[in-house]
């Protein structure tokens, strides 16, 4: 980009237009690409269960989490179920895996990834959701790997994002 101020013409007719307290505003756009590069890096998601579910009745139960991923990263998801005191009394077996959508070559997240997944719940774990304060779910996040390297960035841009949705399932013993 390129300005001239006082221009003179061919014939001299039209010079000193810039005069004092004359102003020119300009807006400039700038992009500046964002890229990472994740390993372990966690995130706590915490959803209160106040004194304990009512599970009095409940015969069996699992625990239904879908995900969808539009995050450059893999993740695993670990559940806990907590006491008021934050102290762990139960571990959901298993964890929940997070698969890392398909990047194309500039970086970029093209197609999301979802899962969906149920987790049976033991006969403690249930005790545990009649108890519990809480449940502690931790996301760990990491930037795949590829055979040739094991340093790889990615963009992040504002639309990326993962959801996580969690549901309790199960029969319950209504008797009439």
């Amino acid at each position: 980009m390129k300005g001239t101020s006082n221009y003179y013409d061919t014939d001299n007719s039209e010079s000193n237009f810039v005069k004092p307290g004359d102003s020119v505003t300009a807006e400039v756009a700038l992009e500046i690409p964002f890229e990472v590069s994740l390993k372990d890096f966690q995130k706590t998601f915490r959803f209160e269960l106040n004194e304990g579910l009512d599970v009095s009745n409940v015969d069996s139960a699992f625990l239904r989490v879908v995900t969808l991923n539009r995050l450059p990263f893999s993740g695993v998801l670990v559940m806990e179920i907590q006491d008021e005191n934050e102290e762990v009394i139960y571990t959901i077996p298993g964890s929940v895996a997070a698969n890392s959508p398909f990047i194309d070559v500039n970086g970029e997240v093209t197609d999301p990834s979802g899962n969906s997944v149920d987790i049976p719940l033991p006969p403690e774990a249930i005790d545990a959701l009649g108890t519990g304060s809480f449940l502690d779910m931790v996301l760990t996040l990491n930037t795949s790997e590829s055979q040739t390297s094991s340093e790889i960035f990615v963009k992040i841009k504002s639309d990326y994002i993962i959801e996580i949705k969690v549901g309790l399932g199960g029969q319950v013993n209504v008797g009439f």
